[in-house]
């Protein structure tokens, strides 16, 4: 996994299934996604998740859809608050204004 293109929404899914299915596989594929959202990803110096491609360091805003999806799934799953365990919710609230471009500052 390079990115959470590769396991944010799609994890999410397959903890569904698994909630459904408690097959080893799709038990094996939530573990290396949370793996990768939590300890693997690129981050900026704040904390702030974000991209290595196709511009470094860079902050989108569907990663917050890709990476909030999974982890509140994980966390259903697991009973583990994970956003707040990993000081995860503060740090991404923060990085998103902290980030904006100036562009952007119109729109909400």
């Amino acid at each position: 996994m390079k990115e959470r293109d590769d396991c944010g929404a799609m994890g999410a899914a397959v903890i569904n299934v698994y909630q459904l299915d408690t097959k080893n596989e799709y038990k094996a594929y939530i573990d290396s996604a949370a793996q990768h959202i939590l300890y693997g990803q690129h981050r900026l110096a704040d904390g702030t998740l974000c991209r290595a491609f196709p511009h470094k360091m860079t902050v989108w805003a569907d990663d917050a859809y890709m990476s909030v999806s999974f982890l509140s799934q994980m966390g259903k799953l697991t009973g583990d608050d994970f956003s707040d365990r990993h000081g995860y919710r503060h740090r991404r609230g923060q990085g998103k204004h902290a980030h904006r471009h100036p562009i952007e500052e119109g729109y909400q």
